[in-house]
């Protein structure tokens, strides 16, 4: 699991995922999937859609996020 301590403002991310992933926050308001395709021209965009109308996203429970002192 891949965790970023963010500010207040805007918290410009670049990366290049080579592989699909799902993300989620702490609190599950905010998820989705990431679908990687090596070219977006040729890539099957219907297959595509139908794949993520399947996903399930993983929704973290909220302790998960929970720092201990212990």
């Amino acid at each position: 699991m891949l965790e970023l301590d963010l500010e207040t403002g805007e918290n410009s991310l670049y990366f290049s995922p080579i592989e699909d992933f799902d993300f989620s926050n702490g609190n599950g308001t905010a998820y989705g999937y990431i679908k990687v395709v090596d070219d977006l021209e040729t890539a099957d965009i219907d297959a595509i859609k139908q794949e993520v109308a399947e996903f399930q996203t993983l929704i973290y429970p909220p302790d998960t996020f929970q720092q201990s002192c212990h």
